[in-house]
């Protein structure tokens, strides 16, 4: 399959060149004009870290026990944002964010009110991210969303008792393997 791009005009200022390889017969855009890259848009890492931290809290979320009604549940949920936040150098504009919220609304107490005040502070947090703690806010969600397994500790060391002896026999190998036959296709 040959590689062919057009060229389409849409206005004046922007160009766009599409690629037909990429998922053919789809066209897809083969590279954004500069008048509509991630310079042209100052608020894209503002964009990007309200959803990052979107999916950090709901990674969160997923993980806390809801015993007890939403009070203890919200209460465990800010403790493990604290957490996170401490971890991208953002528990300042994290607690900062929270107590701004609740002086405003109080603490939440139902799900539809915890669910306003955390896009609230998140927006707040949001502002502050710099391009440097996005890159530090996606590992932390990398690590957050795969769990982590610890082996148990090892299995102590077997002593032999004295006068106990190990040997390792060695045989010449008797027959040749045999070739594996397989087909690629």
């Amino acid at each position: 399959m040959t590689a062919h791009s057009v060229t389409k005009d849409v206005n004046p200022s922007t160009k766009y060149t599409y690629n037909y390889t990429y998922l053919p017969p789809l066209a897809m855009v083969d590279v954004v004009p500069p008048a509509e890259g991630f310079s042209a848009r100052p608020d894209w890492i503002f964009l990007v870290a309200v959803s990052a931290l979107k999916i950090l809290v709901n990674t969160i979320m997923i993980g806390i026990k809801s015993e007890g009604g939403i009070k203890p549940f919200a209460e465990k949920l800010f403790a493990e944002l604290r957490k996170a936040a401490k971890q991208i150098n953002a528990e300042g504009v994290l607690v900062e964010a929270i107590g701004k919220e609740v002086l405003k609304h109080g603490l939440p107490d139902t799900l539809p009110k915890l669910k306003v005040f955390l896009e609230d502070v998140i927006k707040t947090v949001a502002k502050t991210i710099t391009e440097d703690t996005l890159v530090d806010l996606v590992q932390l969600i990398v690590c957050e969303a795969i769990p982590q397994f610890h082996p148990l500790p090892l299995a102590a060391v077997g002593v032999n008792p004295a006068g106990s002896v190990s040997a390792t026999v060695t045989v010449p190998l008797v027959a040749a393997v045999p070739a594996l036959l397989a087909m690629m296709v």
